[in-house]
């Protein structure tokens, strides 16, 4: 179905995906301006003109990456919020693998957020995703503030505050990649957590909970581009 492959590649069979992943892996590699059209069709195993059959342009690639790694946080943050723990227990949990999931992304997502958010094309989808994850991490501040564990702060600037340090967290990590994301979720937790709480002792109490929290949400499936490596050439 779709367009024929010039080559077999080692991708997902899925025409789509395997473009959105040669993408991932060529912003990757060389960043977001360098990547052409005509290096993604390479990649992907398409033809360039095919490739539009898929996409009208670079742009809606990148924007389908932008919804793609938003999807992982929101993802997060629901299965965070189905458990039955408290608002400071959620909160250090999504810290510490929303942490982890960017960093299983093979893109800097502060250059496709950049891309999403100036181009007034994407914005729209972008920002609706945008403010929802904002908004989902935002009740979870007011709900620690509304229990009393968390001192009365300003919930979106907060929200906004956490996700800001996750993301530029990734971006200094994929330059030190001797750091480990599980080493410094736990740290960005403890962090965010030291300055809400209203009774600081509370801190070991709160790691201990949301460790086991984060063991049982660890293996979901957050990001669809995690891992995605660089698509083959398959012998035919």
């Amino acid at each position: 179905m779709g367009r024929p492959r010039v080559r077999k590649v080692s991708g997902s069979g899925d025409a789509r995906r395997d473009i959105l992943a040669a993408a991932a892996s060529l912003i990757s590699r060389q960043g977001l301006r360098a990547t052409t059209l005509a290096q993604i069709a390479d990649v992907a195993g398409l033809q360039t003109p095919s490739l539009y059959y898929y996409f009208a342009n670079k742009g809606a690639i990148l924007l389908e990456l932008a919804v793609d790694a938003n999807r992982g946080p929101l993802t997060l943050v629901d299965l965070v919020n189905a458990s039955d723990e408290a608002a400071d227990i959620r909160l250090w949990s999504f810290v510490c693998l929303d942490l982890q999931a960017l960093c299983a992304l093979p893109f800097d997502i502060n250059e496709v957020h950049r891309f999403a958010s100036e181009d007034p094309a994407s914005d729209e989808v972008y920002r609706q995703a945008r403010e929802r994850l904002i908004g989902e991490v935002a009740s979870i501040v007011s709900a620690g503030v509304a229990e009393g564990s968390f001192r009365r702060v300003r919930a979106r600037m907060t929200a906004l505050t956490l996700l800001g340090n996750d993301e530029g967290s990734q971006n200094w990590m994929r330059v030190d990649r001797s750091a480990d994301p599980a080493e410094v979720g736990e740290f960005l937790a403890d962090f965010a957590l030291r300055s809400l709480l209203t009774d600081a002792t509370e801190i070991d109490r709160i790691r201990r909970r949301g460790r086991k929290l984060v063991a049982r949400l660890a293996c979901e499936p957050l990001t669809p581009l995690a891992g995605a490596g660089e698509l083959t050439e398959r012998s035919s």
